[in-house]
């Protein structure tokens, strides 16, 4: 009988591991590169979180974010693995169809780079992704989910009569 039971559970398991879905990760391979820290949120503490500071929110900020499935942060010091990082943002980039919003290049020497999908109508899967480099570091950050640029830009303030 025990034997039933272990196979059973056993089989159960490994069609789960089977059917589990896939990671929703941009960029799943970045962790494996050495001197790269990744961090990703997903759907379910997103939702937490932003269930828990919706009160807080602007409409404008809450009706753009409520449908977001992960946030990654991939930072690195290591000036070799910035190649791989940029190969790695240019096919996510290619394969939402991104444009470059906003470009900032200071004094300073650090760039950022803002792309996001621009569309009049919001898309479902889509992604932002925001680029940040300095002479000291390197960070992608990537905000996946209905993304919908123009809540970021409405207008709520009362119109001069």
């Amino acid at each position: 009988m025990k034997r039933i039971f272990s196979t059973l559970i056993l089989a159960c398991v490994a069609i789960m591991m089977v059917a589990a879905p896939k990671s929703s990760k941009l960029m799943p391979e970045a962790s494996s590169i050495p001197g790269v820290t990744t961090v990703y949120l997903g759907p379910a503490i997103l939702a937490m979180a932003q269930e828990s500071a919706l009160d807080d929110l602007d409409d404008n900020i809450r009706d753009a974010i409520k449908e977001l499935k992960s946030l990654e942060i991939i930072t690195t010091e290591k000036k070799s693995a910035i190649p791989s990082l940029d190969a790695m943002a240019e096919k996510v980039i290619d394969q939402y169809t991104l444009d470059l919003l906003m470009e900032v290049n200071s004094d300073e020497n650090e760039q950022v780079y803002l792309y996001a999908p621009v569309s009049s109508t919001p898309v479902d899967d889509s992604c932002m992704l925001m680029i940040t480099q300095t002479p000291e570091d390197y960070v992608i950050m990537a905000i996946r989910g209905r993304i919908d640029i123009s809540a970021f830009m409405k207008d709520d303030q009362p119109q001069a009569q």
